[in-house]
């Protein structure tokens, strides 16, 4: 009876470490897919002058394979330009380019994303668009670059101007105003006594 009773705790504990185990299992299984879930792809462009690279290189390699060949490699190739060039308003508005010049880059994306939805339509077709697209990136990647550099140019101006004026300030301080007198300079003369008299000269008599 006593043999009984202990193997139905020992199974008890293993049955609750095994489900204990089981959790944990499924938790870390579930942060590993939400981890990778949300890691970049590996076409996933850093600025918009690879944007415009990744987009030109996978034309030009649809261009030189045969259009006729439904191939694993072309339907990838295919398929990470469609992702390019969803993705190329997104890259844009995360920089400092201004709207005007933001808006195109959206209209023509999404007008080239619409001519590939199908899926059966050869991006080759309308190539002219994609030259456009790439042209219309690389403006707006030389415009953010000349944003920063002004950026930083007027930053550090406006940094010097206010050292040189703290200098100036300093400088202001040690050198003393000479309109106001020293201390040596500002003692008075001792008042002149009321009480003295002020001998007459005297004229020479004739003898």
């Amino acid at each position: 009876m006593l043999f009984m009773v202990g193997a139905a705790r020992i199974w008890s504990h293993i049955l609750w470490l095994s489900l204990a185990m089981l959790i944990v299992g499924c938790e870390a299984e579930k942060e590993t897919n939400h981890e990778h879930t949300h890691s970049e792809p590996r076409h996933w462009p850093d600025d918009l002058a690879e944007a415009a690279t990744f987009i030109l290189q996978r034309v030009e390699s649809l261009h030189a394979s045969e259009p006729s060949l439904a191939d694993e490699e072309r339907m990838e190739t295919i398929h990470e330009l469609q992702d390019l060039v969803e993705w190329s308003p997104e890259v844009a508005a995360d920089t400092d380019l201004s709207e005007e010049k933001w808006i195109p880059i959206f209209e023509l994306s999404e007008a080239i994303r619409k001519h590939m939805q199908p899926g059966d339509v050869d991006p080759t077709t309308f190539s002219s668009d994609f030259d456009k697209l790439v042209q219309l990136l690389t403006d707006a990647h030389v415009q953010v670059v000349a944003l920063k550099a002004r950026s930083v140019r007027f930053g550090s101006d406006d940094s010097d101007a206010d050292e040189s004026d703290a200098g100036q300030a300093d400088d202001d301080e040690s050198v003393p105003n000479e309109s106001e007198p020293e201390d040596s300079e500002r003692e008075e003369s001792p008042p002149a006594d009321d009480d003295a008299t002020v001998a007459e000269p005297t004229s020479r008599l004739e003898s």
